[in-house]
């Protein structure tokens, strides 16, 4: 886990979800400010997988950290970040995920609406056959 080789920082984290949870989660909370975007999706994978909750402020952190975008352009990770963040949804999320929802980066759009269903215990246009057109009355809806 400490390792200055990103690859074993990667294999520990795979591995470290199978000992003691809080073990895990704390390192993995550690490991998502790591410098390889590998390292720090693997981190956020193991959060979700591990149900970590209680690192759900750290991940919201995360979405919008510097090193998580590539000059104006949304990495892999918050993708896995906002996965994890919709399946921790509760009511009075709904500001943090209508603003996942107005995200440029469109692979963030179905865990917003998902993150904004389970908040508001509301499923907008079921007949909506995209994630556009349920994006669409999500928007409508925050207006």
């Amino acid at each position: 886990l400490t390792s200055s080789d990103w690859y074993m920082r990667n294999s520990a984290l795979l591995a470290i979800v199978h000992l003691d949870r809080e073990s895990a989660l704390n390192w993995s909370e550690k490991l998502l400010s790591d410098p390889a975007l590998v390292v720090r999706t693997a981190a956020a994978q193991n959060i979700h997988k591990l149900n970590g909750i209680e690192k759900e402020d750290v991940l919201w952190e995360k979405m919008y950290a510097p090193e998580n975008f590539k000059g104006k352009n949304s990495l892999w990770i918050r993708h896995h970040l906002a996965q994890t963040l919709a399946k921790f949804a509760r009511p009075g999320m709904e500001e943090k995920f209508l603003k996942l929802l107005s995200d440029e980066d469109e692979r963030l759009h179905l865990w917003a609406i998902q993150g904004l269903e389970r908040s508001t215990g509301e499923r907008l246009a079921p007949e909506a056959k995209t994630i556009a057109e349920k994006r669409m009355a999500w928007l409508k809806w925050k207006k």
